[in-house]
């Protein structure tokens, strides 16, 4: 009568698998003193999910020189009876997530038994997203982005990688460059989140991982408060009087920040003459003494090219063309820049001059009365020649700001007033945020837009609505701004005025933390 090994035999002649044994034979021979086989299988490992994984047993043998058979038994995750294997390899499906158990056991034609044992993990392999950036992921707005992804993928090579936006701010244009790799890149092009999403395949199996990039503004902190500022979208040069009256004054390029610091006597008022070439700086021994001049500047060096001597000490908010206009409640002077003509009108004026439209020598004034009153002005050659005035609707505010195109003003307690036909449109119940107080204004004409800034509680937003219809085109809510120091997140809860550079998107806003504290600048596109 054969034995097991008869079979064993057979099967090792025919297919070898199932031992060692070369033929099949009657009955061993009885050993004088038998040794145990030695079971050795492949190493235990961790595999992606999905992976199909061969163990060989190949590595197992018997001092003696024996057959072996061999026996394995794995326990599958959530499996309720393992799977089973006689052969010298075992093929493991690692189809669920978890360690699998895997036992094998030796045995020689004597009964002598050896086993080992393994764990197989199958794992959903770790995509890791990373970027160089502040805290939460935050970048500067305008730079060229890298993101850095790392994939854990268990000993295989055998791997593709893609990388898409999930969502990008609003108008953003990015693009995200190298998708192949584990390093693509974008600009951030706008203010807000870029959600990115990395996708792995890798032996039958997907994995995916994101990261958020918040683009910040690009800021420019020059440690001062501005008692007064203007912005020539001509040159694109801002200038800035600092308020300490220390007879400082800057003038900086928001596209680089690159700024030019000057000393002047008591500087005060300060405008850019319509085509940015020069700075026009009202000075003065002190705030409030005589005399008082106003001195004509180079805006690229900063020299002194003329002085002219004022009479007293008027305030004048912006130049038009050839000319300053200096205004109280009951009459208005002009001052011709080339010639140095002063002239002079009465009239109901008002107490401040809101702004000058620099297409044409008009400005708006009004007056502080109620109800309000909303004045122009236009300069000829003979002179101020006062308009007339419109009377404001009871409850409207203050004007804050008039377009460039005479077409509106907008007041600071949220209405817009249409100059041509005196309608007024309330803005305080438009859209998710309730307007109820504007602090700065600006037309971006090549976007046909009004942008206006509200502060509304503790959040700084921005709001559009178009310059024909005056509907609502758009309400963003920006991110917080970083101070740059290790305090943490701010607010800008105060934006003091808005300015669109020469591409005509990108926005500069200056703006405070509080009454007191320092002036920033940021810019960023819309």
């Amino acid at each position: 009568m054969v034995n097991r090994w008869f079979w064993c035999g057979l099967l090792a002649a025919s297919l070898g698998v199932g031992c060692l044994s070369p033929s099949p034979v009657e009955e061993p021979p009885e050993p004088i003193d038998n040794r145990a086989p030695i079971a050795i299988s492949s190493p235990g490992s961790d595999y992606p999910i999905g992976s199909t994984v061969t163990l060989s047993g190949l590595g197992s043998f018997d001092p003696d020189g024996d057959p072996l058979l061999f026996r394995w038994s794995a326990d599958i995750p959530g499996m309720p009876d393992p799977l089973e294997g006689t052969a010298s390899e075992f093929t493991l499906e690692l189809q669920n997530e978890g360690p699998y158990l895997v036992d094998l056991s030796v045995e020689d034609p004597f009964g002598s038994t050896s086993s080992t044992s393994l764990i197989v993990r199958a794992l959903i392999p770790a995509a890791i997203t990373e970027v160089d950036s502040g805290p939460n992921g935050e970048v500067p707005i305008f730079q060229q982005v890298t993101v850095q992804g790392s994939v854990a993928l268990f000993g295989t090579d055998e791997t593709s990688y893609s990388w898409r936006f999930l969502r990008t701010p609003l108008r953003s244009a990015a693009q995200l460059a190298d998708t192949d790799t584990l390093e693509p890149s974008f600009l951030a092009d706008r203010v807000g989140e870029y959600l990115i999403e990395l996708r792995v395949d890798s032996l039958g199996a997907t994995f995916k991982s994101t990261i958020s990039v918040i683009a910040m503004a690009s800021r420019f902190e020059p440690d001062k408060r501005f008692i007064d500022f203007d912005y020539s979208p001509a040159v694109g040069k801002f200038a800035g009087v600092s308020f300490a009256g220390n007879g400082k004054f800057q003038i900086l390029d928001p596209s680089n920040w690159s700024a030019i610091d000057l000393m002047f006597p008591r500087p005060y008022n300060i405008a850019f003459t319509p085509d940015g070439t020069q700075l026009v700086v009202g000075h003065g021994t002190s705030l409030s003494a005589t005399p008082y001049s106003i001195a004509q500047l180079d805006t690229s060096s900063g020299s002194v090219l003329r002085t002219t001597l004022v009479s007293s000490n008027p305030g004048f908010d912006t130049a038009a063309n050839e000319h300053i206009v200096f205004s109280d409640s009951t009459s208005a002077t002009t001052l011709n820049l080339t010639n140095q003509l002063m002239r002079s009108a009465s009239g109901t004026l008002g107490s401040s001059l809101v702004a000058a439209t620099n297409a044409s020598n008009k400005f708006y004034t009004w007056e502080n009365n109620s109800p309000g009153h909303i004045g122009r002005l236009e300069v000829t050659s003979s002179g101020p020649v006062f308009l007339g005035s419109h009377q404001l609707a009871a409850g409207d505010c203050n004007p804050l700001w008039p377009s460039p195109t005479e077409q509106f003003v907008i007041s600071a307690c949220g209405k817009i007033l249409r100059v041509s036909d005196n309608e007024t449109l309330d803005l305080s119940g438009i859209g998710d945020l309730s307007v109820t107080a504007i602090e700065a204004a600006v037309h971006a004409t090549t976007l046909g837009l009004i942008i206006v800034a509200t502060a509304e509680g503790n959040e700084f937003a921005l709001r559009a609505f178009n310059d024909v219809t005056f509907e609502e085109e758009w309400v963003r809510v920006l991110p917080d701004w970083y101070t740059g120091d290790d305090s943490g997140h701010v607010r800008v809860l105060t934006p003091r005025a808005l300015y669109i550079l020469p591409d005509g998107q990108t926005l500069l806003m200056v703006a405070h933390q509080s009454s007191f504290g320092p002036d920033y600048l940021l810019r960023f596109k819309l």
